[in-house]
C-alpha cells in the first residue's frame, strides 16, 4: 500500500514538474559504431561455418528531453544496432542500449544562425542478443551542435551532429561475465547525425 502511494506521489510530482518545463525535445539519429567485440564474434562464426558476416556498423537512436531551464535539461536516449551471419547457419546478433543523461546547452553565435552547442553525460544500460547473450551497465557522454532551420510559433525543427562515447565494458549472463581484453563488450561510440523537434513554452 505504502509503496503504491509513494510511487503515485512521485509520478504526480514528476508530471507536475515536467508540465511546467521551459521546453520539450524529441528526435532521432543515425550513427557509425565500431562494435569491435561483437563484430569479431561474427567473423569467428563466419570462418567456422563458412558463412558471411554482415557486421554491426550503423546504429539507430531516439531521444526525448525535458528542459526545466533554458540551459539545462534531463533526457533519455536509446541506441540499437544489428548484424547477421549469412550462410547455411543463419544467425543474428543485435545490441540495444538505453541511457539517462543530463544535458547542457549553450549558444554559439554564427552569422545570426540559431546554433547551439550541447554536452551530455549519463549512465547507460544495454544488452546483446543472438550469437552473444548478456546485459551490462556503462556510461554515455557526447558533444555536438544543433541548428534550427525551421520555426513556427513555439515549435522548431532542426538538425544535430556530434560525437559520442557510449560504452558498456562487460556483459553478464546467468553463468559468467563477458569482458573483452581490449575495448568494450558493447560500443556505440562514434559520429552521429540526427533530426530534432523542439517545443518551447
Amino acid at each position: 500500500m505504502w509503496t503504491r502511494l509513494l510511487l503515485s506521489l512521485g509520478l504526480a510530482l514528476f508530471v507536475s514538474w515536467a508540465g511546467a518545463a521551459w521546453a520539450w525535445e524529441a528526435g532521432a539519429d543515425v550513427g557509425l559504431v565500431p562494435m569491435a567485440y561483437l563484430n569479431a564474434v561474427l567473423e569467428e562464426a563466419a570462418v567456422r561455418t563458412g558463412g558471411t558476416a554482415v557486421p554491426l556498423r550503423i546504429s539507430f537512436g531516439g531521444q526525448a528531453q525535458v528542459w526545466p531551464w533554458p540551459f539545462l535539461g534531463l533526457g533519455v536516449r536509446s541506441f540499437s544496432c544489428a548484424g547477421s551471419l549469412v550462410g547455411r547457419d543463419e544467425r543474428t546478433l543485435a545490441a540495444f542500449a538505453l541511457g539517462i543523461f543530463g544535458v547542457l546547452r549553450f549558444g554559439l553565435p554564427l552569422l545570426g544562425w540559431p546554433l547551439y552547442g550541447r554536452l551530455e553525460v549519463g549512465g547507460l544500460g544495454g544488452y546483446a542478443s543472438g550469437l552473444v547473450e548478456g546485459w551490462g551497465l556503462g556510461w554515455h557522454a557526447s558533444f555536438g551542435a544543433s541548428l534550427a532551420f525551421l520555426r513556427f510559433w513555439n515549435l522548431a525543427l532542426g538538425m544535430e551532429a556530434g560525437y559520442r562515447w557510449a560504452v558498456i565494458p562487460a556483459l553478464r549472463t546467468a553463468r559468467e561475465e563477458i569482458a573483452p581484453e581490449r575495448g568494450a563488450a558493447l560500443d556505440f561510440s562514434g559520429l552521429f547525425l540526427g533530426v530534432v523537434f523542439r517545443w518551447e513554452g
